[in-house]
């Protein structure tokens, strides 16, 4: 009786215990942006299975099982993410050479290759490791640097990348990247949010809009150097007006400081019928800029009457990106 127990019980232990195969489901990321900020629907998603850890090396291996390119890599942590080297025979570094492309996946040519890959491996990872950067390197740990490539070809160690649409837009047409130094607005901002624009004034300002939550919210970054003749005080209507000309219904809210600078909140509609939309922005002043933030969303999913989200998330959610905003020096 006791032999037939103990044969029971381990029947049933084995039933319980998971399987030694058993892996992770992962979400893979063909981003086809390539370099265009305004491009609909760029990224294609696919639901996979991976077997053991889920690493990085693993997503890695499935996209190239997915897309018929080789996404070498080599990855290690990161203070802020992952450090990624790609490997001198991926198909990033040593090319096409004569194999067939997938119809889904075909590219017409090297800068397109490129443009893909890259953003494709940094949207896998941050999709499902839940990191903030990922640097690129090469070849052991060098400058990523490849030709054909515009408007940058070259990577530093020390940089995160950051996506095809973003060297792009910050473009000034004779393929050079302008600087953007001084303070820069930053905070815990959505990891999955797409870049839409990012472009300097060439005086001293800059402009970044992204996209969040799936394309439900609009949040714009904004820096203005200030000119000493100007009186008239940097109010949320004066620095939202050029984005939003119809804007009503302004609310003054409470707001708390920015890296100690005294900040001004106002909450307002834009648009009308099914297109009204409420914007929660927030403003700020240091001796040599203005700066702003504002999050737009449609007005029905604000007040949890669309269906996609509840009553008061919306607004949680924007009062977390709010305090988490700070100023970070640029060099």
């Amino acid at each position: 009786m006791k032999r037939i127990c103990s044969m029971l019980l381990a029947l049933l232990m084995a039933f319980a215990a998971p399987a030694a195969w058993a892996g992770s489901q992962a979400v893979l990321c063909a981003d086809f942006t390539l370099g265009d900020a305004s491009a609909q629907d760029a990224v294609k998603r696919y639901t996979v299975e991976i077997e053991g850890e889920l690493s990085a090396e693993a997503l890695a291996k499935a996209l190239s099982e997915l897309t018929g390119l080789d996404f070498s890599i080599a990855a290690a942590p990161a203070p802020d993410g992952l450090a990624v080297d790609w490997a001198k025979d991926s198909t990033l570094v040593a090319g096409l050479d004569d194999r067939a492309q997938k119809e889904e996946f075909f590219m017409y040519d090297v800068e397109s290759l490129s443009w893909f890959m890259m953003d494709s491996l940094r949207a896998t990872l941050k999709e499902n490791l839940d990191i903030e950067n990922v640097y690129y390197t090469m070849d052991g740990g060098k400058d990523l640097t490849l030709e054909n490539l515009s408007p940058v070809s070259s990577f530093e160690a020390d940089q995160p990348y950051m996506g095809s649409a973003f060297y792009c837009a910050q473009s000034n047409g004779a393929g050079q990247v302008e600087a953007l130094t001084g303070p820069v607005l930053v905070g815990n901002l959505p990891k999955q949010a797409e870049l839409m624009e990012n472009t300097l004034d060439g005086a001293g300002g800059y402009r970044e809009v992204l996209k969040a939550e799936e394309g439900a919210v609009t949040l714009t970054l904004l820096r203005r150097a200030k000119n000493p003749d100007e009186p008239e005080e940097w109010t949320v209507e004066r620095a939202m007006q050029a984005d939003y000309p119809d804007l009503r219904n302004l609310q003054t809210l409470q707001a708390q400081p920015v890296s100690g600078h005294e900040a001004r909140r106002a909450r307002f509609e834009t648009g009308e019928n099914e297109d009204t939309r409420l914007v929660d922005a927030l403003v700020f002043e240091t001796d040599e800029y203005c700066f702003a933030f504002a999050a737009s969303v449609a007005i029905d999913d604000y007040y949890g009457l669309s269906g996609h989200y509840e009553e008061g998330e919306m607004a949680g959610l924007i009062q977390g990106w709010m305090d988490s905003l700070e100023l970070f020096e640029a060099e």
